[in-house]
C-alpha cells in the first residue's frame, strides 16, 4: 500500500504542474474557408499563454474527412463538396474552422447530338435528349455512348408541337412540362442500373462516373442553324457546373424505335492467349474468352497491351475509340478463311460483332475482374462481368 501511495502521490505532483499552466483560450487564424476541391490552406492556432505547458501540444481533426482532411501541422485538403469542420485542441481548450468545399466544372463541348422521342413521358410535351460531348466521346446516330472523356445528357422537355431543340430558358422540373429538364435520376432495368434524366457522365481508366443535376438553368439561342447552349447547373452534392456548345445540333428522331433489351451476363470461366504482335508492331494483343454459365455465351474480347506486357493484363479501362495504341479494343473483322478475329460475342451457334464501348480491367483479392458495358452492332448493350 505504501508503494501505490508514492505513485498516487507521483501523478498528482505531473498533474499539478501542468495545471500550473493552464490553456486559457485557443484560436485559428481563420473560421471559414471557402475552398475548391483539391485546393490546400494551412490554418495557423494561436494558444494563450504561449508559456502553456500544452503550447506544442495541438491536435487536429475534421468532422467529415470526406469533404476536408487536415494534418498535424494543420493543413486542410479539400476532398469534395460539402461542409465540414476542422478542429483544433490543447488542453480542454478547442477552437473551430467552418470548411466549405466545392466541386467546380466548366465545359466548352465541342460536339452535340440531340435525339426525339416523342411524348415518352405522357405529359403532353415531346422529350428530347440533348447530348454535348467532349474529344474522345463518340455518340452513335441511335444514342450509344463509348470512348473516354465527359459528356452532358440534358432531358429537355418541349412543346408537343415541336420536334427539335427549342431557343429558350429549360428549368429544372421533376414534372416533365415544356421548356424543362428532368433531374437526374437512376432506373432499375432488368436488375441493371442506369442513369437517366440530366446527368454529367465522364468515361475514364477508373470506370464510369455520373454526377446528377438537381438545379439550374440552360439557356438555348440560335442563329440561322447554329446555336448557342449555356448550362449553369448544380449537382446533387452541390457541385457547381457551367457548360457552353455552340455549333449545329444534327437531331434524329428515335420515337418509333425500340431500344433492343440489354444482354446482362456474369461469366463464370474465363482463359487467355497471347496473340503478341499479330496486328500491329505499335502493341501487343491479348485475347480473353469469356463464358457463361453452360458456356450458353462466349464472350471473346482482343484487347491492346503495352509492348512490354506479355503474361499479364494491366488495370484500366480499355476502348473501341482507342484503336491504335496500349488499352485499345480491337475491332472485329473476319478472314478470308471466315475466322473471326477482333471482338465478338458467340450465342446460339451464331458470331455478333462488337462494335462500342469499353471494359474496365482490375483486380479483386488476386483476381483479373472484367467488366464489360459494350454495344453489338444491332445497337444491344451487353453488359458482363466475370
Amino acid at each position: 500500500m505504501r508503494r501505490l501511495g508514492y505513485i498516487f502521490f507521483g501523478l498528482l505532483l505531473i498533474l499539478s504542474a501542468c495545471d500550473e499552466y493552464p490553456v486559457s483560450n485557443v484560436r485559428l487564424s481563420d473560421s471559414e474557408l471557402a475552398m475548391k476541391v483539391g485546393d490546400s490552406y494551412q490554418l495557423e492556432v494561436i494558444i494563450e499563454p504561449l508559456s502553456s505547458t500544452y503550447a506544442n501540444t495541438v491536435s487536429w481533426t475534421s468532422s467529415d474527412p470526406n469533404v476536408a482532411t487536415v494534418d498535424a501541422a494543420g493543413n486542410v485538403t479539400a476532398v469534395y463538396t460539402g461542409e465540414c469542420e476542422i478542429i483544433a485542441k490543447a488542453g480542454h481548450k478547442t477552437a473551430s474552422c467552418r470548411v466549405v468545399v466545392v466541386l467546380v466544372y466548366d465545359f466548352k463541348f465541342p460536339q452535340a447530338k440531340a435525339f426525339f422521342h416523342g411524348d415518352a413521358y405522357k405529359s403532353q410535351s415531346n422529350n428530347i435528349t440533348l447530348r454535348l460531348y467532349s474529344q474522345g466521346i463518340y455518340v452513335s446516330d441511335n444514342g450509344e455512348i463509348s470512348g473516354e472523356g465527359f459528356f452532358l445528357n440534358l432531358d429537355l422537355q418541349v412543346p408537343i408541337t415541336e420536334k427539335l431543340v427549342q431557343v429558350g430558358n429549360y428549368a429544372a422540373s421533376s414534372t416533365p412540362l415544356p421548356m424543362t429538364f428532368l433531374p437526374g435520376d437512376t432506373i432499375n432495368r432488368n436488375d441493371t442500373i442506369y442513369a437517366t434524366g440530366t446527368f454529367l457522365g465522364k468515361y475514364s481508366e477508373q470506370g464510369f462516373g455520373v454526377i446528377f443535376i438537381k438545379q439550374g438553368v440552360v439557356t438555348v439561342s440560335a442563329t440561322g442553324e447554329n446555336y448557342t447552349v449555356s448550362c449553369s447547373i448544380i449537382g446533387e452534392k452541390n457541385e457547381q457546373i457551367t457548360v457552353n456548345y455552340s455549333g449545329k445540333i444534327p437531331t434524329f428522331d428515335i420515337s418509333g424505335v425500340t431500344p433492343p433489351e440489354p444482354l446482362n451476363l456474369t461469366f463464370t470461366t474465363l482463359n487467355m492467349e497471347f496473340l503478341g504482335t499479330k496486328y500491329s508492331t505499335d502493341y501487343n494483343v491479348q485475347r480473353i474468352n469469356l463464358y457463361s454459365e453452360g458456356n450458353a455465351e462466349q464472350l471473346q474480347l482482343e484487347l491492346m497491351v503495352p509492348l512490354s506486357v506479355k503474361d499479364f493484363i494491366p488495370n484500366g479501362t480499355y476502348s473501341f475509340s482507342n484503336t491504335s495504341a496500349p488499352f485499345g479494343i480491337v475491332v472485329p473483322f473476319s478472314t478470308i478463311s471466315d475466322e473471326k478475329e477482333g471482338t465478338w460475342l458467340y450465342k446460339d451457334g451464331g458470331a455478333t460483332p462488337i462494335t462500342k464501348g469499353y471494359v474496365v480491367v482490375s483486380n479483386q483479392n488476386d483476381k483479373v475482374i472484367f467488366d464489360c458495358h459494350l454495344v453489338d452492332k444491332n445497337g444491344r448493350p451487353i453488359v458482363g462481368k466475370n
